[in-house]
């Protein structure tokens, strides 16, 4: 699977599971140009691959923090198009994000 693929492998299996999160994260850490799409994932419809691209962000804004900044208003209150579970990303004024499942 090439390298620019990394939204395909959040895709299936359980939404309450992270999947391969940890293994994108390591790749858009290892490759910031992978950022902007793994936060396009963030919108995408399908609910298990845009709970574990913001699982992923997450992890990579640990690391990385000002990845996110550019990002910052567009993410700051994402829902799920109405399905009742949708993941925000909150950025504090200290530089930490908290992701969280709705």
């Amino acid at each position: 699977m090439l390298r620019k693929d990394i939204l395909a492998l959040l895709e299936g299996g359980d939404r309450r599971t992270i999947g391969r999160a940890d293994e994108v994260a390591a790749m858009v850490a290892d490759d910031l140009e992978l950022f902007p799409k793994l936060i396009a994932g963030l919108w995408l419809a399908e609910a298990v691959v845009r709970t574990r691209a913001a699982d992923a962000v997450e992890k990579v804004k640990r690391e990385r923090g000002e990845l996110l900044q550019p990002y910052k208003k567009r993410t700051a209150g994402i829902d799920d198009r109405g399905s009742g579970a949708g993941t925000a990303l909150a950025s504090g004024g200290d530089g930490s994000t908290a992701v969280a499942e709705c």
